[in-house]
């Protein structure tokens, strides 16, 4: 159930966009591409398509049911993979107590990774190999030798992982081969066979070798480690006061629960296989590398961790009979489920993600507050399809939907680590002018809360005026550029939010007086409903980095007025616009708030004065 209700969430993957563009454009062609067909900056770079069928496969749903059907099936997927996982874990023969906490753990760290992404097929087939590997004692030789090979050319075509199933084979040789003293002739087999099922791919021996190019993402010294948060370490990630918010229950958990699984490996060594000591070491390493590999670890090391328990349990510790008859007990039970089902109830009030500032909303389809469909749709209702700058994110969409060629998306491997520094430098002070007027750039599509440095940039660029805005992106036009559309006005755009009548300091007074309890609030996420008001707190910060103070001030008021002051970091902003429109006393207040909220909280201590 816990897992159903994590899956069951609007994607807010930026990626569907190009993987549904790249699908229509092969079955179009009938072809995989070669060159980059869908930007104008990188047009003569490779484009190794290693995702094509998986590509196809998301067009080919996309046309039959939409946008609903394409996420249903991924959430069918991550379910299909929990499924097997919970197999493995009941061959282990661990109590049944013991499959049911580690399945939990799993599920929580996770479900930061249910997206709609290739990656989870490679969930899928990992485990299916592992599976097949498993139960091979129980099958005829022949039909191993063909399910192995079956399921990497399904892989080796649709994800760039497929070199895992290698991975996993080359361990079970091993492990026979250290436990039987001889070569295990049938696993040999499946391995060459599984190695040249490899080269069935539209790219041939190019393809085979693509990963080694994804493998350099996990070097500290590349770009792309260093700026994209998937490919840093779990292990270097920390909190900052400038980034607040993120899920670290997550990685505490996997911190936890890898050093407790290679824990549990070395204290039950004698007892287990070598493949099992092996692929766990070598899948924490990789899931240490990078936070997208933290699920291949939980996937390949839970067995051994349920088998370790299970060894330690069946010892003749006294307390490890104690242990293995509470959690056999009903009452053991009945706690696991209550626990479940009170998690469960957060995670459908969308509180559990709301405590850690996470805009993600229960239900199917796309995410429209995170992926620029407005946007996109007003450029294409309007044919403005000139030289485009954009939101690095922005591209896959814009990929699929534009009106035209994009200048960059996530396809990093495409766009290569010189092209994406060249575009970095453009947040740099003084770096944006340099790279418009070298493309001819016309337009300019961004996030005006990830892009705060570009919009900092433009309000110094008189050549350039802003003639769309909504809760999440921003569009800019040359002076030259579609002359129809007239510099927008801050204040006129407000009657569309409903907020003609300007709020009053009412809101912020009424609130001071009213005491907020922690543990009061976080009581109603079992049974209230929540959703973070992230698209006036947009607007507000875009209005406030444009300088245009009051308007940012009616927009933290009125998230503030949808919140009923429960979230300091709104207090915090309007202390901000206040600040800015001359008026300490009612800042002070904001601030003053910020500290009864956030005891802890820095800025605030700063903005008042107080010690730190």
């Amino acid at each position: 159930m816990l897992v159903a209700l994590f899956a069951c969430r609007q994607d807010l993957d930026f990626d569907i966009g190009f993987h549904l563009r790249a699908g229509q454009w092969i079955v179009q062609q009938g072809a995989v591409p070669r060159l980059d067909p869908f930007t104008y900056t990188v047009s003569t770079h490779p484009y190794i398509d290693m995702l094509w069928l998986y590509e196809v496969a998301c067009y080919g749903l996309y046309r039959l049911g939409g946008l609903v059907l394409l996420s249903l099936v991924h959430d069918l997927l991550i379910l299909a993979a929990f499924g097997l996982l919970f197999l493995r874990l009941r061959q282990t023969r661990a109590p049944f107590g013991v499959q049911v906490l580690l399945l939990f753990l799993t599920a929580l760290c996770l479900e930061l990774r249910f997206l709609m992404r290739p990656e989870i097929l490679s969930w899928v087939f990992l485990l299916l190999t592992l599976l097949a590997l498993d139960q091979r004692q129980k099958w005829p030789p022949g039909r191993l030798l063909f399910l192995l090979p079956l399921l990497q050319i399904l892989w080796v075509n649709t994800e760039g992982l497929f070199v895992l199933e290698w991975v996993v084979l080359g361990a079970y040789v091993f492990s026979d081969w250290l436990m039987e003293r001889r070569a295990p002739k049938t696993l040999l087999r499946a391995l060459a066979l599984t190695l040249a099922a490899s080269l069935a791919n539209p790219y041939f021996l190019q393809g085979v070798l693509f990963p080694l190019q994804l493998f350099t993402h996990l070097q500290p010294d590349d770009v792309f480690h260093r700026f994209i948060a998937e490919f840093q370490s779990p292990w270097a990630i920390a909190r900052q006061q400038s980034a607040p918010f993120f899920p670290g229950l997550a990685l505490a958990l996997y911190k936890i629960a890898g050093l407790s699984f290679l824990f549990l490996t070395a204290l039950t060594l004698r007892r287990r296989k070598p493949h099992e000591w092996l692929l766990a070491t070598a899948f924490f390493a990789l899931s240490a590398l990078s936070v997208r590999n933290i699920s291949l670890f939980f996937f390949v090391a839970l067995p051994v961790a349920a088998s370790g328990l299970r060894d330690l349990l069946e010892s003749e510790k006294p307390w490890a009979a104690k242990i293995s008859s509470f959690l056999r007990s009903p009452w053991a039970a009945r706690g696991a489920a209550l626990f479940i089902l009170l998690l469960g109830l957060r995670v459908a009030t969308q509180a559990y993600y709301v405590s850690d500032r996470r805009m993600v909303h229960n239900g199917f389809g796309l995410d429209e507050g995170q992926i620029p469909v407005k946007a996109v749709d007003f450029m294409s209702r309007f044919q403005l399809g000139g030289t485009l700058l954009n939101n690095l994110a922005f591209g896959s969409w814009l990929d699929f939907k534009g009106p035209g060629p994009v200048f960059i998306d996530g396809r990093l491997e495409v766009m290569g680590p010189d092209f994406y520094t060249e575009f970095l430098n453009s947040y740099q002070p003084g770096g944006l002018k340099p790279l418009l007027d070298k493309y001819g750039v016309q337009l300019i599509l961004l996030d005006h809360m990830a892009d705060i440095p570009w919009v900092a940039q433009l309000r110094t660029l008189p050549d350039w005026r802003l003639i769309y805005f909504d809760d999440l992106s921003a569009l800019y036009a040359r002076k030259d550029y579609a002359p129809q559309f007239a510099a927008l006005d801050f204040r006129s755009a407000l009657a569309a939010w409903n907020m003609g009548v300007e709020p009053s300091d009412s809101v912020l007074t009424d609130l001071q007086d009213k005491r907020r309890f922690p543990l009061a609030d976080w009581m109603d996420g079992f049974g209230v409903f929540e959703d973070y008001p992230m698209p006036l707190m947009r607007v507000g910060t875009f209005a406030y980095e444009n300088g245009q103070f009051q308007v940012a001030r009616d927009f933290f008021l009125k998230a503030l007025q949808e919140s009923q002051g429960r979230y300091y970091e709104i207090y915090y902003n309007l202390g901000g616009a206040y600040g800015r429109l001359n008026r300490p006393d009612m800042a002070r207040l904001c601030y003053a708030k910020v500290l009864e909220l956030n005891p802890s909280s820095a800025w605030a201590r700063e903005k008042l004065g107080l010690a730190p």
